[in-house]
């Protein structure tokens, strides 16, 4: 979605929330695969994957800066980022450059629905209550953010579902 001013002035997170896996982002334009780190660690009783199991133990008892300091160092999650940040339809951008979109997680954890934005601007995790259904409930916060920003077209979305 567009990283405007309105919407980073959205609900703060709550920096003390441990109610889910939440990582601060530490390296530039990165948000895309923090906000899959951000989903799939926060589902890894419904995935399989060594690296996805080892993501999840090694940020146990770490902070959102540590765990995001963690990342920043971890080579392989460094190899498979370089990799895949150079397929599709879109040519990455270098890490340096000011860029105006913006991706997020979020996730549905212990009947909640939680946003999970890297940034400093969001200071950690941002419960948005109680969630049942967490497309609906997830579409429901965007058209919030699209109503800050009716003329943008930027927003899209993206489901990490199991197969069938």
């Amino acid at each position: 979605f567009p990283y405007t001013t309105k919407i980073q002035q959205r609900a703060k997170g709550n920096p003390e929330d441990t109610s889910v896996i939440y990582f601060r982002q530490t390296i530039s334009n990165a948000c895309g695969a923090m906000a899959v780190i951000h989903t799939v660690v926060n589902n890894v009783d419904r995935l399989d994957g060594n690296l996805v199991d080892e993501i999840a133990k090694r940020s146990q008892g770490l902070s959102p800066e540590e765990r995001g300091e963690m990342i920043e160092v971890w080579d392989e999650l460094a190899e498979i980022h370089a990799e895949s940040s150079t397929v599709g339809q879109t040519e990455a951008p270098a890490a340096e450059s000011i860029v105006d979109d913006h991706f997020v997680a979020f996730v549905k954890k212990d009947s909640k629905l939680y946003e999970l934005d890297g940034t400093t601007t969001a200071k950690g995790p941002i419960d948005h209550g109680p969630c049942s259904d967490l497309l609906k409930d997830a579409a429901k916060v965007i058209q919030g953010y699209m109503q800050l920003e009716p003329d943008s077209y930027g927003f899209s979305m993206l489901a990490l579902t199991t197969g069938g």
